[in-house]
């Protein structure tokens, strides 16, 4: 119940661990990029992990964009890739919408 209203709250339905889903349907995963690395590799498989969390009822679909940080996909492609791969990850999402 919402606010004690007595009325139910709407319930939105997020997708699921995209890295593990990545991992799931056999996409480009390894350490250190990690789910990243899909970006790159193999964009079309970032966009069937969306599909997937969509037919299974996500209403609500994030970006893969987690391990877009120097840590995982290091520094020098953070400086020169990193605002173009969270770029593509924003279409990648909507092409799947």
């Amino acid at each position: 119940m919402a606010g004690g209203t007595g009325r139910s709250a709407d319930v939105m339905v997020l997708d699921g661990g995209m890295g593990r889903e990545l991992m799931r349907i056999g996409a480009p995963f390894r350490q250190p990029e990690w789910s990243a690395i899909a970006l790159w590799e193999g964009p079309d498989w970032v966009v069937r992990a969306h599909l997937n969390f969509i037919e299974a009822g996500a209403a609500l679909v994030t970006t893969n964009s987690y391990a877009l940080v120097p840590f995982h996909i290091g520094q020098e492609r953070f400086d020169a890739e990193g605002q173009d791969l969270a770029a593509l990850s924003g279409r990648l999402a909507r092409r799947a919408v």
